[in-house]
């Protein structure tokens, strides 16, 4: 007989995926690092593909990071250079 597991415990998973990852991605703009998540939401890629390109930033940056001025400068070379951390092109979600 096999013994099935029914938890999928996605606290440990995702510890174990962090441990494996390494420290989390960062991007320097205006003088300020800015700390972004492991993994990009998925909430991130369904804004994306709406064209919510301001709420991919809030997302990846927090609320806040749009109070700064050279966040809210960016322009669709920096967003693409930011998802490339991830391996994400904006152009083709």
């Amino acid at each position: 007989m096999v013994d099935v597991v029914n938890t999928c415990d996605l606290d440990e998973m995702r510890a174990d995926r962090a441990a494996k990852a390494g420290p989390p991605p960062t991007v320097i703009v205006g003088g300020k690092e800015w700390e972004l998540p492991r993994q990009i939401p998925v909430t991130a890629i369904e804004a994306m593909s709406l064209g919510k390109f301001v709420t991919v930033l809030r997302l990846l940056f927090g609320d806040d990071a749009m109070e700064d001025d050279a966040i809210r400068s960016f322009d669709m070379d920096d967003l693409q250079d930011i998802l490339a951390v991830y391996g994400v092109d904006a152009g083709k979600v």
